[in-house]
C-alpha cells in the first residue's frame, strides 16, 4: 500500500493516507517510507546549468552588496525562516 501511494505522488502529509492507512500517523508513514527508500519524486533535480546560474548570480549579488557569499546565504536563510514562521 505504501509503495503504491508514494508511486502515485502522495507524500506522508496527504489526506490519501487517512483512508489507506487510517491507524498510522503521518510520522510513522514518513519513517516507513524513508526506510523503504520511497519518495514522491516531487523534489526538483537541479542540472549543471542551473547550478552555474545560481552560483554566478550569488557571486554577483554578494559583490554588489559587499558581503561574502556565506554572509549572503546566512541572511537569505534567516529571511526564509522568519517568513516561514509568519505563515
Amino acid at each position: 500500500m505504501l509503495r503504491q501511494g508514494y508511486a502515485q505522488g502522495h507524500s506522508y502529509k496527504s489526506d490519501y493516507w487517512k483512508q489507506a492507512l487510517p491507524r498510522h500517523t503521518p510520522n510513522s508513514i514518513s519513517r516507513k517510507a524513508y526506510l523503504c527508500g520511497l519518495t514522491t519524486g516531487k523534489r526538483k533535480k537541479w542540472n549543471a546549468a542551473e547550478n552555474a546560474f545560481i552560483h554566478n548570480n550569488l557571486r554577483t549579488l554578494a559583490h554588489e552588496l559587499r558581503v561574502s557569499k556565506s554572509q549572503l546565504l546566512g541572511h537569505i536563510a534567516s529571511m526564509y525562516q522568519k517568513e516561514s514562521k509568519r505563515k
